[in-house]
């Protein structure tokens, strides 16, 4: 079983770049031709799905939670760029907050309008992908984000419940420094307007979720990668990794 899950998911990292993403009712309400930016996303999505893959030698565990660090960190580079380009800080649109501790983490409505409620964001892509594939209890995200926000500052900030499974070889922050840099370098040049890159990281997860084998496989899947995305969209890069194993620092 776990070596058809993981066929499954080969295959289906090398094929979602090149496939139509499935649309929530209210993104795509009749039939018409993809825009540029849309066919742009896809082509990108396939890009991010391939990064992931690879990330761990094709651990599906590893390769949900990297491509859900992704989706989560393209929501806050997203928000970044725009503000560059409209000539703004480039956190006007977000709200940092500091810790004790001195570590910055990335908060407000417009991040999580991203993640969540944009007809194309990680929650509406990758959770009608569940409820197709047969998840009849989608996972709650409030919890996460609760969790997300008690957490800054601390050792635990980012570390996956032990209750979540598949497991990862690594926890979320681990693929994102190591991904990042690749996936940005490939969405600034094949999607170059900011505003598409969480789309192109939600479609990849989307069509993940949509590809699991069982209704119950769905709802795993969509849990991974909120249990990543989420912490990771608050993650101020710029700042040293968190040391595994450290000592609270808030």
């Amino acid at each position: 079983m776990e070596d058809a899950r993981h066929n499954m998911l080969k295959k289906l990292f090398a094929l979602v770049g090149g496939a139509a993403f499935v649309a929530t009712p209210e993104a795509a309400p009749q039939p018409r031709q993809a825009t540029d930016r849309e066919l742009a996303a896809q082509a990108c999505a396939g890009e991010l799905a391939r990064l992931a893959i690879d990330a761990d030698d094709g651990d599906p565990a590893s390769a949900l939670c990297a491509l859900g660090a992704l989706a989560g960190y393209a929501c806050q580079a997203s928000l970044r760029a725009r503000c560059r380009a409209a000539g703004l800080p480039e956190t006007a649109w977000l709200v940092a907050v500091t810790t004790l501790g001195g570590r910055q983490y990335f908060f407000g409505d417009a991040l999580n309008r991203l993640l969540l409620e944009e007809p194309l964001s990680l929650w509406r892509l990758a959770g009608e992908a569940a409820r197709m594939a047969g998840c009849r209890s989608l996972p709650d995200p409030g919890p996460v984000f609760r969790e997300a926000a008690a957490s800054a500052g601390t050792r635990a900030f980012g570390v996956l419940p032990a209750s979540l499974r598949p497991q990862p070889r690594h926890m979320p922050e681990h693929y994102l420094r190591r991904l990042w840099p690749a996936a940005l370098a490939r969405l600034e040049r094949d999607c170059p307007d900011p505003a598409w890159w969480p789309v192109s990281a939600a479609i990849a997860a989307q069509g993940v979720v949509a590809s699991a084998p069982a209704a119950e496989d769905a709802c795993a899947a969509l849990s991974l990668l909120l249990a990543a995305a989420i912490p990771m969209s608050k993650l101020d890069l710029a700042a040293p990794a968190h040391p595994p194993g450290s000592p609270a620092i808030h």
